[in-house]
């Protein structure tokens, strides 16, 4: 699919994310941690879906929400797989204009909520949230998406004295079912 739609002419459409655009984004990302404190480490792998209108030309603003699995082994503190839900706040600045490919830096915050076997005693507050990627237009409808990512973490894995630095690699893909200008 990737290379079909690479293949595609460019349309003049095709351009930059204009205000009034509506952005739907499904993705996911994968992590992996280690934790020197307690001589441990976790891997994680999150689907995630959002919505981010464009307030202009070149911002957005909107919400994601994701789903994490969770595999730790915390060394003396043993061992356990379960999730999380997740719900970020996200402020998007495109700095690409009038190409196929869009370069875009991102803000956010957020916070994890842990269920399952990590019913945890507290809820982890991912702030701030930092992010380089591009997007690859297809026409003035679509895009395909790829990020690297850091997060900080306060009360890592629902621990109140661990705080986590984490490295993400996210992918997806986004649909504008109004069109990059918002006239559809």
């Amino acid at each position: 699919l990737l290379i079909v739609a690479l293949c595609l002419p460019a349309t003049a459409a095709a351009s930059a994310i204009k205000r009034g655009a509506v952005e739907i984004t499904a993705g996911g990302s994968f992590n992996h941690q280690t934790f020197e404190e307690v001589d441990g480490h976790a891997t994680s792998l999150r689907a995630q879906v959002g919505v981010l209108p464009a307030l202009g030309d070149k911002v957005q603003l909107g919400a994601r929400l994701g789903l994490n699995h969770q595999s730790l082994d915390l060394g003396g503190l043993g061992e356990a797989d379960g999730g999380s839900l997740q719900a970020d706040a996200i402020l998007r600045v495109n700095l690409g204009r009038s190409t196929r490919v869009v370069p875009y830096l991102e803000l956010g915050a957020g916070v994890l909520v842990y269920t399952g076997d990590l019913e945890l005693e507290r809820n982890t507050i991912t702030f701030p949230q930092l992010a380089v990627g591009a997007r690859m237009l297809v026409h003035d409808i679509a895009s395909f998406n790829l990020s690297l990512g850091w997060v900080n973490e306060k009360h890592a894995l629902g621990l109140e004295d661990l705080d986590s630095d984490v490295l993400l690699v996210q992918f997806g893909f986004s649909i504008f079912p109004k069109g990059l200008d918002g006239s559809r």
